[in-house]
């Protein structure tokens, strides 16, 4: 009996050992809210990274036949073959933000200008002159004698004039108190924020520049320097290049980061903006090869599809920069044309991955448009 006791003891130890520890019990969640994602600054431009970028020095001035080493551009031109550099900081909304030295202010509406004070007038004196003539000298024999009946005394003081009464001590009351004019300074303008703005902002440098150059009707030396944010799609990029190019302006220059984390560029000229006349034929045999790059955008703005010379590239950054190096050593003794289509929705980050592949492979004057002939 003790036996069978025993046995009974140790089977129901057993069976507790092997039970599973009771689960821990859910977090309650009910009261909190969803994690948000905070917006970017448009206060602050963060460029986007690119390996090809070149290093920004400048050619020195006082040698000109100094070799510039990376700074020159591939272009054929360099800071210092311009009259002054044009930022343009433009944030993810694709607002510009305005340096301190381009803020101007507006007036507020109905504000009449400052008005100037009047010039002060000379009494003119009996001798018909502005000033009494100097005379050497001074004495009681230089002044005229008086005519004859005539005392050398003050004359009265007219019967009307009152004295004039004295000034109590203390400030005037408050109803007597002279109302001092309110001078409205206006708005101050610190931001550019749609395409026309920015296009008469542009076009004002452009006039002081050709004032300057006495109304020199050659292209503008000025260079526009493109600080774009890695998060601003291109069909708000593209506007802001279409309205640089409207004010005359052709050489520009896209900022990147580089992979020493230095500030670095890439230079760009242009193509002429057309005029709408007649499209004459080019008849000349050896023509330059021409191929066409598309990059498409999904939803999220990312890189969707890549296609070169109709060759789907499977949307890799990598295959575009490889394909296009095969391009140029194909054609080593002919010029090869690349024309780089962009879809609208595309982040800047990824229109300068694009365009990194391009410059890297050989082709420095690549310039980006959209794919929609209509916004062209």
């Amino acid at each position: 009996m003790a036996r069978l006791l025993v046995l009974l003891l140790l089977a129901s130890l057993a069976v507790g050992c092997g039970k599973r520890p009771a689960a821990a019990p859910a977090p309650d969640t009910k009261g909190e809210e969803p994690a948000v994602l905070e917006p970017p600054d448009p206060k602050v431009i963060k460029l986007p990274t690119a390996v090809g970028a070149k290093p920004i020095v400048l050619t020195d001035p006082k040698d000109p036949n100094k070799d510039p080493g990376l700074g020159a551009s591939d272009s054929g031109f360099d800071d210092f073959d311009t009259d002054e550099l044009v930022f343009l900081n433009v944030n993810y909304k694709g607002q510009v933000l305005l340096a301190p030295s381009d803020q101007y202010r507006i007036p507020a509406q109905g504000a009449n200008p400052p008005k100037k004070k009047p010039r002060a007038k000379t009494p003119m004196e009996p001798n018909g002159q502005d000033k009494i003539p100097e005379q050497k000298g001074t004495g009681p024999e230089l002044l005229p004698a008086p005519p004859p009946g005539v005392r050398d005394e003050e004359p009265p003081p007219p019967k009307d004039e009152r004295p004039i009464p004295k000034k109590k001590k203390g400030p005037p009351p408050k109803d007597e108190q002279p109302v001092e004019p309110v001078e409205d300074e206006g708005t101050l303008v610190t931001t550019l924020d749609n395409l026309e703005q920015i296009e008469n902002f542009l076009k004002r440098r452009a006039m002081i520049e050709r004032r300057k150059r006495f109304g020199d009707p050659n292209p503008l030396r000025s260079v526009i320097i493109l600080r774009v944010d890695a998060q601003t799609p291109f069909e708000k990029t593209y506007g802001i290049m279409k309205a640089a190019q409207s004010a005359g302006f052709t050489r520009f220059r896209w900022r990147a980061i580089r992979s020493d984390k230095t500030e670095g560029q890439f230079a760009a000229v242009a193509p002429p903006v057309p005029d709408g006349g007649p499209v004459i034929p080019d008849l000349i045999e050896d023509r330059p090869a021409s191929y066409v790059a598309r990059v498409t955008a999904d939803d999220e703005g990312g890189i969707a599809t890549i296609t070169l010379g109709g060759i789907d590239l499977k949307g890799d950054v990598d295959v575009l920069l490889k394909r296009c190096k095969d391009l140029k050593a194909k054609h080593k003794d002919k010029r090869v044309v690349l024309n780089l289509l962009i879809d609208g929705k595309l982040l800047h980050a990824d229109v300068i991955n694009s365009i990194d592949a391009c410059v890297r492979a050989g082709f420095p004057d690549v310039w980006p448009v959209p794919l929609d002939l209509k916004k062209r």
